[in-house]
């Protein structure tokens, strides 16, 4: 049998979470007090001057506007950095709970691959999910970019991303020192962002595919004589207890930055759909293909946190089919009864709540587009 690394798709996350400063370097319960002394300090370096002045000073250009169309120029993207915000404090304070959670998913003995056809299919889902975290973060930071060229090709002087700058900026001297903040900042928040979204999409997806490796092992048991079904029957119920278990953890996890991404998310789109119907499309053409790519990764942000919640629902859901299927009518009475009580038992549905508000799933995705649709006609009916 080949081994597995039952965390592959989440080693490139951890490491770009250590240098953004938003994991630990060590596991909690064995650092010493000037490793915690020294990570505080390296986030404080970090994200002081290139996240949290830099949100303030977005909150400030919002709250000094002068009209709504100025405010909505830059909202759009205080409503993403906000979101960030969320991210940042939840991953902080859930930060030793969200170590033990990687932990466990890698060193737990009942989670591991037994067979070359479990290690195949573990690997695919894994493959599978490293190029959506792959596609979702080089498109992220493309469109990041996009927008600092944009500005570029402008008559006159334009920030990629507004933020109140406290000296006079629009000077061929001063604009490049308001312009070159901008980039840095943006690009480390940038990073921090979508990082965190797939890294919290990990612990979802992690998750969905155990359901699916016991919805394997249970259609595994077609090939097995009865007295191996019932040896196998327990080695699932365990594992699948341990699952529940781990969703419950998940769930805790993401359940802050889930619901502050879906409320903050239809504003987002909200206002970008605002600030593009005042661009001039001639005129401003760079601009307008900046903001219809920025529109098409927040939906898919929002799209990829509704997925991978689904997915736990979806896979958890088909364990009946996958009991049912099984040669439950040639076992004793005994075995039988072991699976009709299993089948009792997966009745009780498995869905990420957040907040005790709403279950997510792609029902939810649809929602957060109407939502932003309506917020959007109502914004356009106070400015008219």
């Amino acid at each position: 049998m080949t081994t597995v690394d039952n965390i592959s798709s989440a080693r490139t996350l951890i490491t770009i979470l250590k240098v953004t400063g938003f994991w630990h370097w060590h596991k909690p319960e064995e650092k010493s007090g000037s490793i915690t002394t020294l990570e505080l300090c390296y986030r404080f370096i970090v994200h002081l001057p290139l996240t949290f002045v830099f949100i303030s000073l977005m909150w400030t250009e919002v709250l000094t506007s002068k009209s709504l169309e100025e405010a909505g120029n830059v909202m759009y993207i205080t409503m993403t950095e906000t979101g960030l915000l969320c991210k940042i404090f939840n991953i902080w304070l859930m930060g030793k709970e969200a170590w033990s959670f990687i932990d466990e998913l890698k060193k737990n003995k009942q989670l591991q691959m037994r067979t070359d056809s479990e290690c195949k299919l573990w690997l695919e889902e894994h493959r599978k999910f490293k190029r959506v975290a792959f596609s979702y973060i080089i498109g992220s930071l493309v469109v990041a970019y996009i927008a600092f060229i944009s500005v570029l090709f402008l008559s006159k002087y334009e920030l990629a991303y507004g933020y109140y700058v406290p000296f006079e900026w629009k000077n061929p001297t001063k604009y490049w020192y308001a312009y070159f903040f901008d980039m840095i900042a943006m690009s480390l928040n940038c990073l921090s962002n979508i990082t965190l979204d797939m890294t919290y999409c990990y612990f979802m997806f992690h998750i969905g595919a155990l359901y699916k490796l016991i919805s394997f092992r249970l259609a595994a048991l077609e090939q097995m004589k009865e007295v191996d079904v019932i040896r196998e029957l327990k080695s699932i119920f365990r594992l699948h207890k341990h699952t529940k278990r781990l969703t419950l953890e998940c769930q805790r996890l993401v359940s802050a930055p889930v619901l502050a991404q879906i409320m903050l998310s239809a504003l987002t789109l909200c206002f970008s759909g605002y600030r593009l119907i005042h661009l001039n499309i001639i005129k401003d053409l760079s601009q307008v293909f900046s903001m219809f790519n920025f529109l098409g990764v927040m939906a898919f942000q929002i799209f990829l946190f509704c997925y991978y919640a689904n997915e736990i629902t979806v896979n958890a859901n088909h364990l009946t089919w996958s009991a049912y299927n099984t040669n439950w009518l040639h076992y004793s009475k005994s075995t039988k009864n072991l699976v009709f009580i299993y089948m009792e038992f997966l009745k009780q549905p498995v869905t990420i709540k957040v907040a005790n508000l709403f279950d997510v799933g792609l029902p939810i995705f649809s929602r957060t587009m109407n939502n932003a649709y309506s917020l959007f006609a109502v914004l356009i009916k106070m400015s008219n």
